[in-house]
């Protein structure tokens, strides 16, 4: 083979690699709080309802389960298919929403609905039993 030909494979080998990186990067799990330091729980609503929750056990809660990147849009979503909804944010620098209903979610506001990126929460269900507990243990 000539120089062409192998300079040809390798730069695509090499293309292909970085793209299945960033896929994997992009796609794999990752946890809804990577840190439990500097997190400031707004405010935590229940069927429509502001409850207030020991801010130190809902975030070991939170930061136990992971979440996955998705382009399925929810937005604009009914307030009624919403359960759980949660404002918190990490060094006043990353603000975060996660809504546990009819569809289990996080993101991250501002900009265009475009922009904003989205994250499957992954067993949910166990999320929402033990935030059930943890309301009820305290109210």
């Amino acid at each position: 083979m000539n120089k062409k030909r192998w300079l040809s494979i390798i730069l695509t080998t090499i293309i292909t690699a970085l793209v299945l990186f960033m896929l994997i990067h992009i796609f794999s799990p990752k946890n809804i709080i990577s840190e439990t330091e500097n997190i400031h729980i707004y405010w935590v609503e229940n069927n429509g309802i502001e409850v207030s929750v020991d801010e130190k056990k809902l975030i070991n809660i939170l930061s136990k389960y992971k979440s996955k990147r998705t382009f399925k849009s929810y937005f604009p979503y009914h307030t009624d298919k919403i359960h759980t909804q949660i404002s918190l944010d990490h060094n006043q620098s990353s603000h975060k929403f996660i809504l546990l209903g009819e569809f289990n979610i996080w993101y991250e506001p501002g900009g265009p609905e475009s922009k904003r990126r989205t994250y499957k929460i992954l067993n949910a269900q166990e999320l929402k039993e033990e935030l059930n507990s943890l309301l009820e243990e305290e109210h």
